[in-house]
């Protein structure tokens, strides 16, 4: 990955982490100061967006390493593998 493309990659990351805890808390106080069980409910859906931002995050700098000894190929697969990981909690949600 280039430098200015990780560079961008890793700022979009981080404003997701942010807008993601920033709606998680909001949604949460909300729903606690005015006991509505849909703004709740709608905040662990942001609470899992923010993990899956998080996750987005590691991934994003861990791919974006050069090639090494033990990973010839370089780091690509952690962004394929964090998609996967990021996509079970949806599924848990769903079901």
């Amino acid at each position: 990955m280039r430098v200015e493309n990780r560079h961008t990659s890793e700022s979009a990351a981080k404003r997701g982490i942010l807008a993601g805890a920033s709606l998680a808390l909001i949604e949460v106080a909300g729903g606690l100061l005015s006991n509505n069980l849909g703004l709740l409910s709608s905040s662990l859906n942001s609470l899992i967006d923010f993990i899956s931002s998080i996750i987005m995050f590691i991934a994003v700098k861990e791919s974006s390493k050069p090639t090494d000894e033990k990973h010839m190929h370089g780091h690509e697969t952690f962004e394929s593998t964090a998609a996967i990981i990021k996509a079970l909690p949806l599924l848990l949600g769903c079901s």
